[in-house]
């Protein structure tokens, strides 16, 4: 009996189309929206590139950044609230756990200053 094939996916066929300097040009797009996703980049391409140890670094510290900038609007939550429902306690706990244990190991910091509040 012969495999079924699984039916070819119009976005894999696209991208498989599509000229360097037009990937680049979409993930850049898409990682502007929301800084899980540039997490997200950073995470994928770190596993599937060779990077130089400069570049393993910064990348490092981008995650960290990505992380904290996830974090903001429900740490500002917990902290103008005094507290928060379950969900938002669970989505604050994951990211902080990452944080903190790459934090101090890395030293991803240096460089880096901000807070959550863009007032």
């Amino acid at each position: 009996m012969a495999k079924k094939r699984k039916p070819a996916d119009p976005l894999n066929d696209l991208l498989e189309a599509a000229k360097p300097e037009t990937l680049i040009n979409l993930a850049a797009h898409l990682s502007g929206f929301s800084p899980e996703i540039r997490r997200e980049c950073f995470d994928y391409l770190k596993k599937h590139v060779k990077l130089t140890t400069e570049q393993k670094i910064r990348s490092e510290g981008e995650i960290a950044m990505a992380l904290w900038w996830e974090l903001c609007p429900d740490l500002e939550e917990l902290d103008t609230y005094g507290g928060g429902d379950d969900a938002t306690v669970e989505h604050v706990a994951g990211p902080s756990r990452i944080f903190s244990k790459n934090l101090p190991a890395n030293k991803l910091m240096r460089g880096f200053a901000g807070s959550c509040s863009t007032k």
